[in-house]
């Protein structure tokens, strides 16, 4: 009995929850306005809320149809005779095996004409009605919102809330109160809506409400607003300019006054309803593999400075040692957390609330961020495969994709075989060598690794010679490369590096990371020699002036950034390499491939003796046309 009463208590919540009161609270409000355009406004409030969750449907139905109650019983069949049509014309979409989605904007014109019909007869604003209702809806299927967990609003329902607002205000009496009450709901909408569908609302009003009624100086500054509100000089000129023109009086000029302060706050991430828009909320499952990766990483970190101290002091080895296998046994018991939520079935119900039929659905994510999908929809078009699918995937997955393969299944209407892919404008091709000294062995590091769409090239050269620099060098770029995977920021990194090693061991460390999902080149160095970028026939020089790591407390690596292009090679040496081998390399070197160019340095190098250690990595970027 308990457990009974304690579900029907979890179902009541629900429904009737804070977000559902508010739905129903606007739902009332465009039930209120007795107006024929109250009702295109109301069905596609409706189809809205469907295509999010028909339990939010149903709280717009219920508002909806106790506001029209304020009309008249006359209005609330009408209400309730749309509703009917509204659901049967869904059902019978879906029986038909077709997508209720791409239907939507079809649907909601549909819904219009009877009412049209019946306020105008056979009129030309009949199918103006229709039309500019189809306008409208189409508009609100460009805008991805809600797909949310959360309440978050569309811009055209929130001008058709506002002007909804507006027109009740005002109700065609010239009573400057009624007039500037208008006005004023008007400039806030036109923070909140696109241009487009701004005037797309205030045409449906007009075919009802004629402009010549409505205060022309609230409809040409509210759509001023719309259209420049994010460049706030053009609203303030904007408004000035149209003041003047109109000759607007004292309180009618308050208002743009108003509308341009408003343009200097506005922030559409602050607006209500209005802040994930664009965001999906990261699962369970998407969190837990990323602290087991990092918990893994510092697990390694630890692993690697308990080998070194091994030969300095056997309790620090040891301490270390035990905190790295305490940090591989969390991970260990992270990897048997059963997550329920995966982005797989994130994007499966994505694509079951646009009412797509997916027959199958593959994805591969690798270790390097890769990702691949493969996928079998029922009812899509080829042209919905890109205005929707793809801009969908995209939002959900956080990343540029692009698709690599799509076929059309032979005698299955809109069947397509798709295949997609996470795409990067840049690519970088790298390749390294060194040439030992003549005494001792080597005390340069090299490393080149992926993490993500980044590429990290790296040479740590270790003070003196021998087997304690070698040792001093491979430390920082194994510590270095562990903790850039672990998501800690390059320049932290070598800032933490140099508090670990201070006293104990010192080296120089020339980095470059490429980044070439943003095309951006970082490049940080830490007394390291001069890195040449080769761009168009051009070697332009790149130095910088700070301490090696480890050798004081507090040090201040060199930061550069650069825009990649396409062609551009970026040349990292060690101090035992001359300028002057750097230009006989570049005019006899091959430049069929980065390997081959490679091993022209090399050639150059190996026809004197080397004295010091010289190691070099060169990194060519490449554009992928996409």
């Amino acid at each position: 009995m308990e457990r009974t009463v304690v579900q029907r208590r979890a179902r009541l919540d629900s429904y009737f929850n804070t977000q559902s009161l508010l739905i129903a609270a606007a739902a009332f409000l465009l039930g209120c306005s007795g107006a024929v355009y109250a009702f295109v406004f109301a069905f596609l409030y409706l189809a809205y809320f469907y295509l999010r969750d028909e339990k939010e449907c149903l709280c717009a139905c219920i508002g909806v149809l106790c506001g029209s109650l304020l009309c008249g019983i006359f209005d609330f069949y009408l209400y309730a005779l749309g509703m009917t049509m509204l659901f049967l014309m869904v059902h019978v979409a879906k029986l038909w095996n077709q997508n209720v989605y791409r239907l939507y904007p079809f649907i909601s014109a549909v819904l219009s004409v009877p009412y049209t019909l019946y306020a105008f007869g056979l009129d030309m604003r009949v199918f103006g009605i229709a039309f500019l209702t189809y306008l409208l809806a189409e508009a609100n299927l460009h805008d991805v919102s809600w797909i949310q967990k959360k309440l978050v609003l569309s811009s055209s329902i929130y001008g058709i809330l506002l002007v909804t607002l507006g027109t009740l205000l005002y109700t065609g009496n010239s009573a400057p109160l009624n007039e500037w009450l208008f006005a004023s709901v008007l400039i806030l909408a036109a923070f909140f809506c696109e241009p487009l569908e701004l005037a797309v609302i205030l045409m449906l009003v007009g075919m009802v409400m004629p402009f010549t009624s409505l205060p022309l100086y609230a409809i040409v500054g509210a759509l001023w607003i719309s259209a420049w509100k994010d460049q706030k000089r053009n609203v303030w000129l904007g408004l000035v300019l149209l003041g003047g023109w109109l000759s607007l009086s004292l309180p009618q000029a308050s208002l743009y006054f108003i509308g341009g302060l408003g343009s200097l706050v506005y922030d559409e991430r602050k607006l209500p309803f209005h802040i994930a828009r664009y965001r999906m909320p990261d699962t369970s499952s998407s969190t837990h593999e990323t602290l087991n990766k990092q918990i893994q990483h510092f697990s390694g970190i630890f692993s690697a400075l308990s080998d070194y101290y091994e030969q300095i002091s056997d309790v620090e080895a040891q301490m270390l040692s035990e905190m790295a296998k305490a940090l591989k046994y969390c991970s260990d018991t992270l990897k048997k957390i059963d997550t329920t939520q995966t982005q797989k079935e994130r994007i499966l119900k994505a694509l079951e609330g646009y009412q797509y039929k997916v027959d199958r659905f593959e994805m591969e994510v690798g270790d390097e961020g890769d990702i691949l999908m493969e996928a079998d929809i029922n009812n899509i078009r080829k042209s919905e495969v890109h205005q929707t699918l793809l801009p969908l995937l995209e939002v959900l997955t956080h990343e540029h994709l692009q698709i690599v393969q799509m076929e059309h299944k032979r005698f299955r209407s809109g069947c397509h075989h798709i295949v997609m892919e996470n795409r990067v404008p840049f690519s970088v091709d790298s390749y390294a060598d060194t040439q030992k000294n003549i005494f001792d062995s080597s005390g340069d590091t090299f490393s080149v690794f992926r993490y993500r769409n980044t590429i990290i090239s790296m040479i740590s050269d270790g003070m003196g010679s021998g087997e304690h620099a070698a040792a001093s060098s491979r430390l920082i770029t194994n510590l270095f490369q562990r903790m850039v995977v672990s998501g800690i920021s390059k320049m932290a990194a070598i800032k933490c590096i140099n508090k670990l090693l201070q006293s104990d061991a010192y080296a120089t460390l020339d980095v470059i990371c490429f980044d070439c999902a943003m095309g951006k080149a970082y490049i940080f160095k830490s007394a390291a020699c001069p890195t040449f970028l080769i761009r168009g026939g051009e070697l332009y020089e790149v130095n910088g002036s700070s301490l090696p790591v480890g050798i004081i407390a507090s040090i201040e690596p060199d930061c550069f950034v650069a825009d990649l292009q396409e062609g551009d090679e970026y040349l990292m040496i060690s101090d035992g390499i001359f300028l002057d081998e750097i230009y006989e390399w570049l005019n006899t070197r091959d430049t069929k491939s980065v390997k081959a160019s490679m091993e022209g340095l090399m050639e150059v190098l190996h026809q004197r003796q080397r004295m010091d250690d010289s190691t070099a990595v060169l990194n060519k970027v490449y554009s992928n046309k996409i």
